[in-house]
């Protein structure tokens, strides 16, 4: 097979260029190059190919499975991670509790939330909870009422407990304590 160079650069554990074949793709590149820093984005991912660039989200492919976010690679593409963008948390009785990107100025709802994070671990009646800081800095706890409503935005916080679990100025410690 034919062999191409790309350079891969931005928030990846190896930046540089890299020699592959005309049959690899973006996801491929990345993997070459030991994946994505922590502190790099997932979801605006720019590929630049003769002068002009695109932006792949690789949430449609980790979230749906959606190949489409995987483009082929050609002689001279150059892929660029930058760093990561506006995030939110999904914490609790969830199937993946988890930080995720979001993208910028997108607000999101508590049903959203949801699907980022694979639902809740069981069925039945669970309590939603926003938690944020307050204007003095403290933690604000809030049930949340309408979970389709858009709430959430960057540095927001979704708990899912059980509805009988109660959270209030409470202090949990773990590990060696």
């Amino acid at each position: 097979p034919r062999q191409i160079s790309v350079l891969v650069i931005g928030d990846v554990e190896k930046p540089g260029r890299k020699t592959m074949t005309a049959f690899h793709t973006v996801l491929e590149a990345l993997q070459e190059a030991d994946g994505i820093k922590k502190t790099g984005s997932l979801r605006r991912i720019k590929l630049v190919r003769g002068g002009k660039g695109e932006f792949i989200d690789l949430y449609s492919v980790m979230m749906q499975g959606g190949g489409g976010a995987d483009k082929s690679l050609r002689d001279g593409d150059r892929i660029i991670v930058p760093p990561i963008g506006p995030t939110v948390a999904v914490a609790g009785a969830v199937k993946r509790p988890a930080v995720y990107e979001i993208k910028k100025g997108e607000n999101l709802s508590a049903l959203e939330m949801l699907g980022l994070a694979g639902g809740v671990l069981s069925p039945g009646s669970n309590r939603f909870m926003r938690l944020s800081l307050g204007g003095d800095g403290r933690e604000v706890v809030e049930d949340v009422q309408e979970p389709g409503r858009k709430v959430f935005g960057d540095g927001g916080i979704l708990t899912v407990a059980q509805a009988a679990a109660k959270r209030s100025e409470n202090v949990e410690l773990s590990g060696h304590t």
